[in-house]
């Protein structure tokens, strides 16, 4: 009976425990980001939905979703463009801002040419996804990011021998966004996109913190959420380090009290840096690899890819 009593007694002990102490559910209202300190990869890519090359790429980051490897090792954003929307689709997640950021990495001398699809892994231009190429990784030591929404403030840190002139980097990525185009070169194609900018924002700091207020606007559409962060210094691109990670779904329950419209994009602190070349969009006919890391030649990507091989220029705008 003596024993009975005890474990009685610490039965109610567990349930009284277990009703006091946080659910995960309350204790994830804050979250916390960490890169390793190797440096992690930082993946750009540029599209758009009015590029019918763009497809096959984007195809090919979505499949980032389901690597062990995600936010650890490699960090992807997708920037949408907005000098295709004069091909019939105006693309719903391109902006302006976008475009100066690519024609920025030109001016800067990091990139050879701006076309769609468009790479640049750790601020230099990545051809190397057209050839069949595996990702491209960094193996040296880049210090700790960390970073902690919580209550819609984000604060972040990251210590380096010099820390003036340090800018943190954040993009709130959409996932699992579904676009019926009925126009342009991807017309009657149902697109199906992950890691998509739907906001970005600079911060600058000059003894590596920063804290400040974080409240993303995610689309209904978006069946998950995630944000990138990324550290780099002023006027210029090239990554530090980087990290990310998904947000919590009371964060995104917050954010989706109305739709996101494609006028309602925030790109803040968009470069200044003049026009230096009209972009032009680079169509491929060869095998892209089936998976980012491990490179493969037996994936034909005839099928999504167009059959002819061209390179045109759209006209500069004022």
């Amino acid at each position: 009976m003596a024993f009975l009593k005890n474990n009685a007694l610490k039965l109610c002990a567990l349930i009284a425990c277990a009703l006091l102490w946080p659910t995960p559910v309350q204790a994830a209202e804050g979250i916390s980001f960490a890169s390793p300190r190797q440096q992690a990869t930082l993946m750009e890519v540029y599209v758009s939905q009015g590029c019918s090359s763009c497809p096959p790429a984007q195809n090919w980051v979505n499949q980032l979703i389901d690597s062990p490897r995600l936010w650890k090792d490699v960090v992807p954003v997708v920037f949408h463009v907005d000098y295709w929307d004069y091909l019939g689709w105006k693309d719903p997640f391109s902006s302006h801002d976008t475009t100066e950021r690519q024609r920025a990495y030109k001016t800067q001398g990091r990139v050879g040419s701006v076309y769609t699809p468009g790479f640049v892994v750790n601020g230099k231009e990545w051809r190397g996804w057209f050839r069949g190429g595996s990702l491209p990784e960094e193996n040296k030591s880049a210090g700790v990011l960390q970073a902690r929404l919580e209550s819609g403030q984000l604060s972040a840190s990251y210590q380096t021998d010099t820390t003036k002139d340090l800018v943190l980097n954040v993009a709130v990525l959409g996932f699992g966004l579904k676009t019926d185009v009925t126009r342009g070169e991807n017309r009657d194609r149902l697109l199906t996109e992950d890691f998509v900018v739907l906001s970005f924002e600079s911060h600058p700091s000059n003894d590596g913190n920063w804290q400040f207020t974080f409240p993303p606007k995610i689309p209904k559409a978006s069946k998950r959420a995630a944000v990138a962060l990324w550290v780099s210094r002023k006027g210029d691109f090239t990554p530090l380090q980087a990290t990310g990670g998904w947000l919590p779904q009371e964060a995104i329950d917050r954010s989706q009290d109305k739709t996101l419209a494609s006028d309602e994009l925030q790109f803040l602190d968009s470069p200044d840096d003049p026009l230096s070349a009209p972009p032009t969009r680079l169509c491929i006919v060869r095998p892209f690899p089936s998976s980012p890391y491990h490179a493969s030649t037996q994936d034909s990507a005839a099928s999504v890819i167009p059959s002819s091989v061209s390179q045109r220029s759209p006209p500069v705008s004022s």
